[in-house]
């Protein structure tokens, strides 16, 4: 997963603004497009 890059999660695409990294997780911040932000964890969008 990379910066800028296209992801569909729950139905909907979205663009990744910055990838997270704690320990062995791994977490997007996506733009939702009213402008808002989420972060989400990896595992949940590869399902």
């Amino acid at each position: 997963m990379k910066k800028g890059q296209k992801i569909k999660y729950k139905d909907k695409y979205y663009f990744i603004k910055a990838v997270i990294r704690q320990g062995k997780e791994k977490f997007v911040l996506i733009q939702n497009f009213d402008k808002t932000h989420s972060v989400v964890n990896v595992e949940d969008i590869e399902q």
